[in-house]
């Protein structure tokens, strides 16, 4: 298991919009084997390099959901972490800040996770344009706001800050995606984000099906059909792919609810991780390469 660093070197941005006299202290829970980290003031992330001696195509950075409540950072997080590193890639896992915090919190955190799991390119042998998103939940909201949304300036102002801060491909995992919508949307995660009552601007921007082009990276998605999160949110993000070209793989699981991670216990849900890294193995034309031991 990776140790967790801190995302950012010194100051970190927004730190203010909480303020000190406010703030409750981090806590992490641990219930039917589900870690749960909550009240997250210094974003931090975990680098999970990869496994020697298999081929090796790009990195992937994790983002776990959790409503923009909690981070779940054990079985969407470490445990996608170490299978994914398992099979050649550089994997990151990202603890970012949510509620309190507001947009554009979480997407700043994410914009500097990537970029510093890009930074690690020459370090661990993959190359730098082959770095993606995983996200789960609310975290896979993030991770097509991510995808979707231009570049924004870093604003540390080291040299990491001078990396792109686009994902190259996205896999998003039973996501919340819609915020306008309401027969889909998910109440809770657009609170946690926005607040009560945001404008319809903003919620329209955060809606990443709304915000598809030609150039959005491509897609794989999965989600059971009996998932509360409603699957009408992975529909209408694979709708918007196609509509603009982007091409995409959309798993629809028999079952399986929500928040199952791996979900290796139930047939249904295991299979997305092996057509996931079969998705991504056909991405890039250059050869794997097998990665050097340490």
């Amino acid at each position: 298991m990776s140790d967790y660093v801190n995302l950012y070197p010194a100051a970190i941005p927004f730190a203010d919009t909480v303020p000190l006299e406010g703030r409750q202290p981090e806590k992490v829970t641990n219930t039917d084997g589900i870690e749960r980290v909550s009240n997250i003031h210094t974003p931090q992330i975990a680098f999970y390099p990869p496994a020697p001696g298999v081929p090796h195509r790009g990195a992937i950075l994790i983002i776990p959901g959790g409503g923009y409540g909690i981070v779940a950072s054990g079985h969407e997080g470490t445990d996608i972490a170490t299978l994914f590193s398992s099979k050649g890639y550089s994997s990151a896992v990202l603890r970012y800040r949510m509620a309190p915090y507001k947009h554009p919190v979480p997407l700043t955190d994410a914009r500097r996770g990537l970029r510093l799991l890009r930074s690690h390119a020459a370090a661990d042998g993959f190359p730098a344009d082959h770095v993606g998103v995983l996200g789960f939940s609310a975290g896979a909201h993030l991770a097509a706001t991510l995808s979707t949304l231009p570049d924004a300036p870093g604003l540390v102002g080291d040299e990491t800050d001078k990396l792109s801060g686009l994902p190259a491909f996205t896999v998003l995992g039973y996501p919340v995606i819609s915020l306008v919508d309401n027969n889909i949307t998910h109440g809770g995660s657009r609170s946690n984000l926005l607040g009560k009552n945001p404008p319809e601007e903003l919620l329209k921007l955060l809606s990443p099906e709304l915000q598809v082009t030609d150039k959005t990276p491509r897609a794989f998605l999965f989600h059971a059909v009996n998932d509360p999160v409603k699957i009408g949110n992975s529909e209408a993000y694979a709708a918007a792919l196609k509509a603009h070209h982007v091409p995409c793989e959309f798993v629809r699981l028999a079952s399986g609810g929500h928040g199952y991670g791996l979900g290796l216990k139930n047939p249904d849900t295991a299979i997305w991780s092996p057509q996931c890294l079969g998705w991504l193995e056909g991405l890039w034309e250059t050869p794997a390469k097998p990665a050097e031991k340490k």
